[in-house]
């Protein structure tokens, strides 16, 4: 980005304060031999066994003979602090593990029995909601015909009010007239 604010000449340097630039010098590794290492005397019957040439050696020189392979036994009947620790802190977790298995055990069981509670309770619901059902098409029935009796009841009726309508007169002994119910 060239500024109009400087001189021609530095408008294309770059950095201000550059770091020096060198060419790398290859330096060669210092390589120290290492002592040879001398094999351990087996004690055992245990022999490394080469892995097998894909093709057989064409040179006629006979196999190499397999070297022992070479073990060491450790005998320590002693755990130290830290291998004794983890072995608690593995049988604790392993019985935690246990207590939470059957403590889940026996939460299922509990929620199955729950379950099982709840059929039988919607069950007896089921049964009541269809008998109140039913007896509620009974009681229909039998206001139904309740209601056809009062009818029929108040058309045997109309016909004696129509009587029972005309006024009685009764005559008083001193000679007035009154209008009353029958007694």
């Amino acid at each position: 980005m060239a500024t109009e604010d400087k001189p021609p000449d530095e408008t294309g340097k770059g950095d201000e304060n550059p770091l020096p630039v060198a060419k790398p010098v290859p330096t060669q590794p210092t390589i120290e031999p290492v002592a040879p290492v001398e094999p351990i005397v087996p004690r055992g019957e245990l022999t490394a066994q080469p892995a097998q040439p894909a093709q057989p050696q064409a040179t006629g020189e006979p196999d190499p003979v397999p070297e022992p392979l070479l073990v060491r036994i450790i005998e320590d009947d002693e755990l130290s602090t830290v291998e004794r620790k983890t072995i608690r802190y593995g049988k604790l977790g392993i019985f935690v593990a246990f207590l939470a298995f059957v403590a889940g055990c026996v939460t299922g069981y509990f929620i199955w029995k729950q379950f099982g509670e709840m059929a039988k309770q919607t069950s007896i619901l089921a049964a009541s909601f269809e008998k109140q059902k039913q007896d509620s098409a009974d009681a229909a029935i039998t206001t139904k015909q309740q209601i056809q009796l009062l009818q029929w009841q108040l058309d045997q009726q109309k016909g004696s009010f129509r009587l029972d309508e005309r006024p009685w007169i009764l005559t008083l002994p001193s000679g007035c007239v009154s209008l009353s119910e029958p007694v």
